[in-house]
């Protein structure tokens, strides 16, 4: 049954200038009206600040579908008075088709139905647009700088060339810009200087983005204990002009390679060689091939460049 255009349009409010307005569109109002009393229909609310959109949720339908879909929350932030999504709406990119189909099988009320109803309205008029450009680059194996946030889906599997030019798979988790120029080299695992989120516009006047960083965890060997553990790692992608062929970064999602097969079957045999050489009781062996130098010092621990050796080591 199609649902009412007004009903749907009335859950689309627009504040600016301290007024609260109803408005089909982001650029035109129309119909005015005061500020409602908190317990209105009023499903998302619009606004911008200093050239950032945002959009609040505040429908209780739009929030319980969207924390069953969403397994993490890029560009989303939590407060009393709903769900604040930020430009470039990341999450709505990665999650709003699940969420629709999730909402599309449940009994939900109609009410609730035309909650949805609205951010999908407001979605495909004023959002949708550039997240299809976006797409359609990535589709055709490039991406921007700028559009490094929609390649890093949370969950998705990362193809990553380690020491030695070893693959190993990680599995994404968040991602942000980060900015500064005195602390480019700095610790990139300093919240101090991040901020959440995937907005490119200005902060603190014309201090921009100079980097992209992402966590991934994988599945490390532990030594000491003689266990597989769960690895942390964070990555940067620095800043650069124009367009790049997603495989030429140093990580991307595997989906992109099409060499799958082959990561898998070689992945699988390394295993197995770890496994046959851990199993069983430490000895002595030869070894010839890349290596590097562990040395700890006053601030932390460095490494040297891989090279090749012909050594004795214990196994």
């Amino acid at each position: 049954m199609p649902r009412n255009h007004q009903n749907i349009i009335r859950r689309i409010g627009w504040f600016h200038d301290n007024k609260l307005y109803i408005a089909d569109d982001w650029e035109t109002i129309s119909a005015e009206a005061p500020i409602p009393p908190p317990d209105d229909d009023m499903a998302i609310i619009r606004s911008e600040e200093n050239g950032r959109r945002r959009l609040l949720i505040r429908s209780p339908f739009i929030m319980s579908i969207f924390k069953m879909v969403a397994t993490k929350f890029p560009g989303a932030a939590f407060d009393d008075a709903g769900i604040i999504l930020e430009d470039p709406f990341a999450s709505l990119y990665f999650y709003l088709d699940d969420m629709r189909k999730l909402a599309k099988d449940s009994d939900a009320p109609s009410a609730s139905q035309d909650d949805l109803a609205a951010l999908v309205h407001h979605y495909d008029s004023n959002i949708r647009p550039s997240h299809e450009k976006i797409a359609k680059r990535l589709k055709d194996g490039v991406v921007g700088f700028h559009d490094l946030w929609a390649l890093f889906r949370p969950g998705d599997i990362l193809l990553s060339k380690e020491d030695f030019g070893q693959t190993q798979l990680y599995r994404i988790c968040t991602s942000t810009f980060r900015r500064g120029g005195e602390d480019l080299l700095g610790d990139d695992n300093n919240d101090d200087k991040m901020w959440q989120g995937t907005w490119m516009g200005s902060f603190m006047g014309s201090n921009k983005p100079t980097r992209f960083c992402f966590d991934a965890w994988c599945i490390r060997w532990n030594s000491p204990t003689r266990t597989f553990t769960r690895a942390q790692k964070t990555f940067r992608i620095n800043m650069f002009h124009g367009l790049r062929a997603v495989t030429t970064l140093q990580q991307y999602p595997l989906k992109y390679t099409s060499q799958a097969e082959i990561i898998h079957h070689d992945m699988v045999e390394r295993g197995r060689l770890w496994k046959q050489l851990i199993s069983g009781i430490p000895v002595p062996k030869m070894y010839r091939g890349p290596a590097m130098e562990l040395e700890k010092g006053f601030t932390g621990i460095t490494r040297s460049e891989p090279s090749n050796v012909r050594m004795n080591a214990m196994f």
